[in-house]
């Protein structure tokens, strides 16, 4: 009797020890829990701040508590191409890829990490298979439309463009990309309707006027392409390129000498006389100059193209 009595208390001690040091470890296992969370939202908050090296770093303490963690190790590549080390965050992402290879934009981020690298066919890869995990994802589109472009797959860039626009039409940057192909196609006409779209969505889009501007003169609308131009030195002053184009197109215009002779000027002002444009913006200078009766300002224009 005495015998069974210490049985059942030794057994009912074990439990009782069991139960309390299984507490210990609960709590452990949710403290660990807490640090994991903690430092998955505050990269979070870095990435957002720009503060790419800190959200590197949470990254980086979670992974060491974590390892497995897929969505850790793919804001961590995306953290690393954002400072452009570019092999590094191809190497998180396969990392996420394997751990998790259900999740689409793994895989348009680990495409995106080829391109960066120019090594396309396993970037088209790996944004294939983003598409067919999620088929209407505008963002994976553009990424495509990137792809092909950089590539010269003109046409194929031109039907993946449109299906950015489809499933993500609140992007300038898609109706942007789709303008440039056609550009690219040299279909200027076509190029403009989009590219205009994209600068009623977001007027300060620089590329897109940009492109806008040049498929205008293109066009031979010259009177619009100056226009276009001018809203663009207005985002962008003293732009060198932006310059020589109004230049030209002025002078296309007709009647506008004097104003053709301005940029040109300007241009020679900013950027010296020895640049692949500097010739042909004194012609234009002095041309302009003496259409405009400017004699004088033509002859100085000659006369400084010979010593400088």
């Amino acid at each position: 009797m005495t015998s069974k009595r210490s049985r059942f208390l030794f057994l009912a001690c074990s439990v009782v020890f069991l139960l309390c040091a299984s507490v210990p470890a609960q709590d452990n296992a949710e403290e660990r829990q807490a640090k994991v969370d903690r430092l998955f939202q505050q990269g979070i908050t870095y990435a957002n701040q720009k503060k790419f090296d800190q959200a590197i770093e949470a990254y980086r303490e979670l992974l060491k508590i974590e390892p497995m963690h897929p969505s850790a190790l793919h804001n961590l590549g995306a953290a690393l191409g954002n400072t452009r080390r570019h092999q590094e965050a191809l190497e998180a992402f396969e990392a996420a890829v394997k751990l998790s290879p259900s999740q689409a934009q793994f895989h348009a981020s680990l495409g995106g990490a080829y391109m960066s690298l120019r090594r396309w066919d396993e970037s088209l890869a790996a944004l294939n298979e983003s598409v067919r995990l999620d088929p209407t994802n505008g963002a994976t589109y553009n990424m495509l439309g990137f792809l092909y472009d950089n590539t010269r797959r003109y046409e194929e860039a031109l039907a993946v463009n449109k299906k950015a626009i489809e499933y993500a039409p609140e992007n300038p940057a898609n109706f942007h990309n789709l303008g440039l192909t056609l550009m690219k196609l040299n279909r200027p006409e076509d190029a403009v309707e989009p590219l205009e779209m994209a600068l009623r969505m977001a007027p300060d889009y620089k590329s897109a006027r940009f492109h806008l501007s040049n498929s205008l003169s293109r066009l031979k609308r010259y009177r619009d392409a100056v226009d276009s131009y001018t809203k663009l030195l207005e985002l962008d002053a003293d732009n060198a390129d932006i310059l020589t184009l109004r230049a030209w197109n002025y002078m296309y215009l007709g009647g506008s000498g004097l104003e053709a002779a301005t940029d040109a000027e300007r241009y020679l002002n900013l950027y010296g006389w020895r640049t692949r444009s500097s010739p042909f913006q004194a012609i234009i200078a002095a041309i302009g100059f003496r259409s405009a009766g400017m004699d004088e300002r033509a002859a100085a224009i000659i006369s400084d193209s010979h010593t400088k």
